[in-house]
């Protein structure tokens, strides 16, 4: 052992046996209390204090104020004796060498601000505080989940609505749920994408700011029908200029999906799954929830286990309940939104409407498109060169990449054939050969007969695709390597209503829009973008409201509207039955539509209407004839009569198309049975 270690292990004996020395033990009665007790006038250890009569009995001591306490249950003795060491000063008195007076001559304000500094303690602000004038609701569920095969894993969901003024004129509805709170560490939801729905409203006598998930829907326009679930902010105003009542909107927002109207083919006796799919043929599609509306021959159903039908979300499918009777001759229509991730899809609505007691005029322009800068899939400037040349639907550009070997994914070699039936070049072949197998190919099911390639069965990590001879030039494959590419697209409406009234209940309505659809962003090719116009004007008479309501009064409409062969609406706007109802299938064709509408009746508010109409309608070769339709609904005390009829007459083309339809019933109503 070295001679410095020697001299540094004495000096550390001699100051523990110093130390040692110097601690006092003391012990004292003391009374059994649950308050705090002044223990002694110097500075105790406070590992030391103990209850020789009760060694499992806890105390605490506070070495600034030299005061100690009992812990748990005391026993029923009124005192008991406390043993403790002490050491021979106080430690919590000032010590030093000179008076800080006589150093420092303010010492009076520097010692009030010390003892403020140390009496302050910063109040830590909780959003419960900040929203105490707020009236506030909700909940937050946590659960417990494990099983056999699984592990233990905690669900969360949060519901919170808030609802206060900020300002005398500024109220804040608030609302905010998340089903998938994060429980691990650092899983808080962080960002606002993060949780499921959150609405914020900012509202003032003048107008509202909304923000969120919010909806954006149509105004009252003939043409401009749309209804989006999006995640942006909308502003709404009301004020005057002048003599005249304003309003002006704006909203703007990140489209959550893209609108499509399906229709489904039955199969006799099935309820289903039946698989929902996009709008150019997409089979695995997300449904926005509650965005669907499903009709059964023309009529609206309901979703829910106890009512017409389920449908799951995730892979798109629709059950239909037992109630419902599924044929071969069954109409299935389903309006939906599905989540289309391909491009950012951003969509932009403004409007403005004045009005006065004769006179309402409202314009809206609604726009809803892709960015083709900022798609999920990077594109080549080849492959967008490819996609140029291209109109609509899905685009197809070359799917062989060169990107070098790799034994864990399929990669191909080109060769060249040549046999009597003539020369193929570059054909793929499937290779493991590493100096050769140098390409990577997407391949695209293009239809039998179309293609050169035809998929082939292996153990192979990843689909092997084989080529196949052609035959007299008839190509015997159904795959091509071209990679399928959704096109970019956009669809903008500007439409415009403006109405007169000429007495209390008798105006004139016109309605007129304009239309631009792109189906392909990257295209400057003419046939990429189609515009149109429509227009809609008429006259309609309400019937004045008399005191008797048992009175009738007549009332009546005359509409005629056109509608130019590249009009293109954002949203369907006819009624679900309207090409049926004129012996049409729905197709995508476009040709301009001329339609006449007239309706005439009586009505009362107490027990009945009747009413005629008779509508003309000329769809160049396709439609071409008119309908009449009747209805009458009477209800006395006890007698409710109810009836319709249908009349078609069409001659499209050489052909002539007949179609009537009756249905009336009569119902009597007793106490205790109809």
């Amino acid at each position: 052992m070295s001679k410095g270690l020697t001299i540094f292990l004495l000096v550390g004996w001699l100051l523990q046996m110093t130390c040692e020395a110097q601690v006092i033990e003391r012990c004292r009665q003391v009374r059994v209390q649950k308050e705090f007790f002044f223990l002694d006038s110097l500075t105790a250890l406070p590992a030391t204090l103990y209850v020789p009569a009760l060694p499992a009995l806890r105390l605490r001591y506070d070495m600034q104020t030299r005061k100690a306490q009992f812990l748990g249950d005391l026993p029923a003795q009124d005192s008991l004796l406390l043993c403790y060491k002490v050491l021979p000063t106080q430690l919590a008195q000032w010590a030093g060498k000179r008076d800080r007076r006589i150093i420092d001559t303010t010492d009076t304000y520097w010692l009030k601000l010390l003892e403020k500094i140390q009496q302050y303690t910063p109040p830590r602000e909780q959003i419960a505080d900040v929203l105490k004038d707020f009236q506030k609701s909700g909940s937050y569920v946590r659960g417990l989940a494990l099983g056999n095969t699984q592990n233990v894993f905690v669900n969360s969901a949060l519901n919170l609505q808030l609802e206060g003024k900020i300002t005398d004129d500024i109220t804040v509805t608030a609302s905010i749920s998340d089903q998938e709170v994060p429980y691990q560490p650092e899983g808080n939801t962080l960002q606002l994408q993060q949780i499921d729905q959150i609405f914020v409203r900012f509202s003032h006598k003048n107008g509202n700011i909304t923000g969120g998930n919010i909806v954006l829907k149509h105004q009252e326009n003939h043409f401009l029908k749309f209804y989006k679930n999006t995640q942006g902010a909308l502003l709404e105003t009301a004020y005057k200029v002048g003599k005249t009542n304003a309003q002006t909107f704006a909203g703007f927002a990140a489209a959550r999906g893209k609108f499509y109207s399906a229709t489904i083919q039955p199969v006799e006796g099935v309820q289903g799954p039946y698989r929902l799919r996009g709008a150019n043929g997409e089979l695995f599609i997300i449904i926005l929830a509650n965005s669907e509306k499903v009709f059964i021959d023309g009529q609206p159903l309901k979703r829910g286990a106890e009512y017409d039908y389920i449908i799951d979300y995730n892979l798109g499918e629709i059950i239909f309940n037992n109630q419902i009777l599924i044929t071969r001759f069954t109409r299935i229509r389903v309006d939906y939104e599905y989540a289309e991730t391909n491009y950012n899809r951003s969509i932009l609505t403004v409007g403005h409407a004045q009005s006065t007691k004769k006179w309402r005029v409202l314009s809206q322009i609604y726009r809803e498109g892709d960015s083709k800068s900022n798609g999920i899939v990077p594109l080549s400037d080849s492959a967008k060169a490819e996609l140029r040349t291209q109109v609509a639907g899905i685009g197809l550009v070359n799917g062989i990449e060169n990107k070098g070997f790799d034994p864990n994914e399929v990669r191909y070699k080109r060769i060249d054939s040549t046999n009597l039936a003539g020369t193929f070049p570059q054909i793929l072949v499937y290779s493991t050969q590493e100096s050769v197998a140098i390409y990577r190919a997407f391949f695209t099911q293009v239809g039998k007969g179309q293609g050169d390639y035809v998929r082939e069965r292996s153990t192979v990590n990843g689909q092997i695709y084989r080529w196949v001879q052609p035959i007299n030039g008839i190509k015997q494959g159904d795959y091509a390597p071209l990679k399928a590419v959704p096109l970019p697209n956009s669809k903008q409406l500007w439409a415009t209503t403006a109405s007169y009234k000429l007495t209390e209940n008798e105006q004139i309505t016109a309605d007129f829009a304009l239309s631009q659809q792109r189906t392909n962003l990257f295209s400057t090719l003419p046939t990429a973008t189609l515009s149109g116009w429509g227009l809609r004007v008429g006259y309609q008479n309400v019937g004045k409201a008399g005191k008797d309501s048992a009175r009738y009064v007549g009332f009546g409409s005359l509409f005629a509207e056109y509608n130019q062969a590249n009009f293109t609406p954002i949203d369907r706007f006819r009624s679900i039955e309207f090409d049926r109802d004129w012996n049409k299938n729905i197709d995508s064709s476009r040709l301009a539509d001329r339609i006449m509408q007239a309706e005439i009746g009586m009505k009362n508010l107490k027990n009945g209407y009747l009413v005629y109409k008779i509508n003309l309608r000329d769809r160049e070769n396709q439609v071409r004839g008119w309908q009449q339709i009747g209805e009458v609904w009477h209800q006395t005390k006890r007698v409710i009569l109810q009836g319709n009829a249908f009349f078609l007459q069409s001659a499209p083309d050489s052909s002539r198309a007949v179609w009537a339809r009756w249905q009336a019933s009569l119902t009597y109503k007793t106490r205790y049975i109809v």
